[in-house]
């Protein structure tokens, strides 16, 4: 991976990261270390009782708007950078499909995603420069742990009040 390349899936990546923090997610890690099936990567906690494909309870609900909104950070970060390299393809059809699961048909599912999009949309824009000294620290250690992203960015996060 070139120097272009890299910074490319750093603020991918940062994107997700501040995108998981801003609306209370926690994650493993953040790395933009390639591997044999993506560029880098937002490395989430195991949750062994999500389950948004058979359950529709509230918490499961609400966990499962948490991460699409989180998923959706990296492409909305690539899009407000000016560089769509397509590298956020994969997080918009995953969003789509665990929106599918949640939403009654394909027109309010697709309102859904739009919607969520705009949301993630204002948080990046609020939460810019928090995304790119994430990224700058990407670059430096290549894997950011959820602790480190965290106080990084503690006086310049601007947190998801609400996810509708």
């Amino acid at each position: 991976m070139n120097r272009n390349e890299e910074r490319d899936v750093a603020y991918h990546e940062a994107g997700h990261a501040v995108a998981a923090i801003a609306v209370g997610m926690s994650f493993k890690s953040v790395s933009i270390i390639p591997s044999e099936s993506s560029w880098g990567r937002l490395l989430l906690r195991k949750m062994s009782d999500f389950h948004p494909d058979v359950e529709r309870d509230r918490r499961t609900v609400n966990l499962a708007k948490k991460y699409m909104f989180a998923a959706l950070g990296g492409p909305v970060s690539e899009k407000k950078r000016g560089r769509g390299g397509g590298l956020g393809e994969g997080d918009v059809q995953e969003v789509f499909n665990m929106a599918a699961r949640l939403c009654g048909s394909f027109e309010e599912t697709e309102a859904y995603v739009n919607f969520t999009w705009c949301q993630v949309e204002q948080s990046v824009k609020l939460n810019w420069k928090a995304i790119r000294i994430v990224v700058r620290q990407l670059i430096k250690c290549k894997t950011l742990k959820c602790q480190e992203v965290k106080a990084l960015i503690q006086d310049e996060l601007s947190p998801v009040l609400y996810l509708l």
